[in-house]
């Protein structure tokens, strides 16, 4: 983040690599609605599958971008996002 992040934008993880050097999570909400989640990371992709809180914060940031209103509070934090039935392809 620096200091042109718009306010209310929230660091949710920073890598610890050498010199402050390192990717960071950042989640911004805009006074419209809309939201930005931002990875600066090359290596998000695979750390989906081998790092338990890169997995989480995602399958959180996710869920909160698709949530229904009328089912829970926006915002509300998300343990597990259940697994739904065998998805249908086009074509």
């Amino acid at each position: 983040m620096s200091r042109f992040s718009p306010p209310g934008t929230r660091l949710l993880a920073k890598g610890v690599n050498p010199d402050d050097g390192g990717s960071e999570m950042a989640y911004y909400e805009a006074p419209s609605g809309g939201a930005v989640f931002s990875v600066g990371s090359i290596t998000y992709c695979a750390s989906l599958l081998v790092d338990p809180a890169v997995s989480t914060i995602t399958r959180n940031v996710l869920s909160r971008f698709v949530e229904d209103p009328r089912r829970g509070t926006p915002g509300s934090p998300v343990a597990r996002v259940p697994r739904r039935g065998r998805r249908k392809t086009l074509g």
